[in-house]
């Protein structure tokens, strides 16, 4: 299945008038994100991390996106490659497939794949998705849901929710913020809670900026993978 994904994605890239394709949206940011137990804060992690997504037609494109992170307390480091394809079914509607591969110290990381939508109805807006994860060491499913609410032209709080069942995966619950403080930049906030499989259940803070760029309000999908769900390690 994951080959055939994967092919797919290859199809989506090579449509007529590939040579037309033309970037439409790009964002970079950064995050740093931190558990409330005191005897839990060095478990933090840094990510720094952005994304592209190239229009092939009015209805396909491709998005990628590249993170770099590093982790306090187990001194690791990982990075995450995806690739999305994306059909826009209307102006408020997309899904599309995606591939990816987490790179993580200690063969922790491993491959992924799996399916996506979004949808906007007004100032809100529900993305969700589902993934298979090839690890190195085990494998599992996961699935994750987000939602936003514009009450602004600045302001957008919302919520999500993502768990893969991995030992290293965990669900995580939260609340999410974004205060847009000029045109194309923004400041956001999570907080949360995560409840690692070999651990007790920890609350955590996620603090960052973002900029976007290009014609487009961001890309289209967040990102994906087993490191996109850790809040820490």
């Amino acid at each position: 299945m994951k080959q055939a994904l994967a092919w797919a994605l290859c199809a989506t890239a090579a449509l007529p008038g590939m040579a037309q394709a033309e970037i439409t949206s790009a964002e970079i940011g950064l995050d740093y994100s931190t558990f409330g137990d005191a005897d839990a804060r060095d478990a933090h992690k840094a990510t720094l991390g952005g994304a592209l997504e190239f229009a092939i037609t009015p209805q396909f494109a491709f998005q990628g996106d590249l993170a770099q992170r590093y982790y306090g307390f187990a001194n690791w480091k990982g990075t995450t490659f995806t690739g999305h394809g994306i059909f826009h079914a209307g102006p408020d509607t997309a899904i599309g497939g995606f591939v990816g591969k987490d790179w993580l110290s200690h063969d922790n990381g491993g491959e992924f794949y799996g399916f996506e939508a979004r949808q906007s109805l007004g100032p809100i807006a529900v993305e969700g998705y589902g993934l298979y994860f090839d690890g190195e060491k085990e494998d599992g499913y996961g699935v994750g849901l987000r939602g936003d609410y514009q009450l602004t032209n600045q302001l957008t709080v919302g919520g999500r929710f993502d768990t893969l069942n991995t030992d290293m995966g965990m669900p995580r619950l939260s609340a999410t913020t974004s205060y847009e403080f000029a045109p194309g930049y923004a400041v956001n906030g999570e907080l949360g809670y995560a409840d690692p499989k070999n651990s007790d259940k920890e609350v955590f803070l996620t603090l960052g900026v973002k900029a976007t760029f290009g014609p487009g309000q961001g890309v289209t999908f967040g990102g994906r993978g087993l490191q996109e769900i850790l809040p820490g390690y």
